[in-house]
């Protein structure tokens, strides 16, 4: 989850805003979370586990973005 953040927010936070790169990018936070909401059903992942990896990822993406 990390991972995926990290890459999603620093492409939100450079690419153009265009609305073809809205819209990938949208696209790409959705499949995100579909697969947050698989592990966690799976119960391969605890929610804080989740919330730790997008909170790292987030943080990551924008200092990488800087």
């Amino acid at each position: 989850m990390a991972g995926t953040t990290a890459l999603l927010t620093c492409l939100w936070l450079v690419a153009p805003g265009t609305r073809r790169w809205r819209a990938t990018l949208s696209l790409a936070t959705l499949g995100g979370l579909v697969v947050a909401i698989e592990r966690l059903t799976a119960g391969a992942h605890w929610p804080s586990d989740i919330a730790a990896g997008a909170l790292l990822g987030g943080i990551a993406g924008i200092a990488v973005a800087r």
